[in-house]
């Protein structure tokens, strides 16, 4: 998302690099310049592509709510906030800003998870989840199941599917609400 384009001028060479990997080198100055110059323009035509894309995956949730900033490439809905430029999730609330896992595609899944009702409110969900990142657990969330990954849990994970309304243990399978498979997960994880 975020690249680094330099032109580099070292042992009478001109040397074009992106994101720290040399990917030219010139003797001419005005290639060199050029070269640069295109390389940068390449880069913004495809990172308004990707940012058109996002914006067609997310379009749904306009009527909810979402707002767009097309100048800075962010989108928010409710304090939840996505930047394109580092594909990054905070959740800003009563003045903290809670950084979480899983960029966009968290994103999009926490959007679709509170419009069919299955995370209860947003609040309480990334209030959970910021217990889990501090207990330095790492959890990965898409439209159909919540894992989250420690040591602590039997097989190393327990997952909520959303659909089914069950949580995997690893060994066993059993009926739980997403309120239960909350307070699993954080009695489990605080006793290591």
């Amino acid at each position: 998302m975020n690249s680094k384009i330099a032109l580099i001028y070292e042992n009478k060479t001109f040397k074009l690099e992106v994101t720290g990997e040399m990917i030219k080198e010139f003797k001419n100055f005005e290639e060199a310049v050029k070269a640069y110059e295109e390389k940068i323009k390449e880069i913004d035509n495809s990172e308004e592509a990707k940012w058109n894309n996002l914006l067609s995956e997310v379009n749904r949730f306009k009527e909810d709510g979402l707002e767009v900033n097309n100048e800075f490439k962010s989108m928010e809905f409710k304090g939840l906030k996505y930047f394109l430029k580092t594909d990054k999730v905070f959740y800003m609330h009563n003045g903290e800003m809670i950084p979480l896992l899983g960029g966009f595609n968290f994103f999009k899944s926490t959007l679709a998870l509170l419009k069919d009702d299955k995370i209860g409110n947003l609040e309480s969900f990334i209030l959970f989840l910021k217990e889990v990142i501090i207990s330095k657990v790492n959890y990965r969330l898409n439209e159909l199941s919540l894992l989250v990954l420690s040591a602590s849990f039997n097989y190393g994970s327990a997952e909520y599917n959303f659909q089914t309304g069950k949580l995997n243990k690893g060994a066993s399978i059993e009926d739980f609400t997403f309120d239960e498979f909350k307070n699993y997960v954080l009695q489990t994880i605080k006793r290591r």
